[in-house]
């Protein structure tokens, strides 16, 4: 099955996803080893969570964001762990951002500048001035903003 085929109805009815905790649990047993309230997900050699999901092969943190969003993250984008704890899939710890964006991250550990989309779908350009977040402006495709945004950070080195 195509990840695009898959419905938000469906993904609820097999997994329960705890905001507190970040974890996603099995409703229904898979074999005989899941059994209903098993965590869902194994851990790769690379530290991130994935999981088997109708047939395809996904990310956990992405699972979570169609769960919480109702789509599939932006292909174009990453998911972000705010807090660089991969495993830590709590929904208000996770954003999309550009590549370059979760380069810089690994780089500078406490940035907080780039794009970003939100959760209406737009792209917001944020940079840090000051040691202030600033909101620039928010766009209605990736392209628009990443051009803003290296005008903005051109224009404020």
């Amino acid at each position: 099955m195509r990840k695009d085929l898959i419905t938000r109805d469906q993904v609820v009815r097999l997994l329960r996803y705890d905001e507190e905790t970040g974890k996603l649990y099995w409703l229904v047993a898979r074999g005989s080893t899941v059994k209903p309230g098993t965590e869902a997900g194994t851990e790769t050699s690379y530290g991130c969570l994935q999981m088997s999901l109708l047939g395809l092969r996904l990310q956990v943190s992405h699972v979570i964001w169609f769960i919480c969003f109702g789509r599939w993250p932006n292909t174009e984008l990453l998911v972000d762990h705010i807090d660089r704890n991969s495993k830590n899939n709590r929904i208000k710890n996770l954003r999309q951002v550009t590549k370059e964006v979760n380069a810089l991250h690994d780089i500078h550990k406490n940035s907080k500048q780039g794009v970003y989309e939100t959760s209406a779908g737009r792209f917001c350009v944020v940079y840090e001035s000051d040691g202030l977040s600033i909101c620039h402006d928010s766009f209605a495709t990736i392209a628009e903003a990443r051009k803003s945004f290296k005008r903005i950070t051109h224009d404020h080195t």
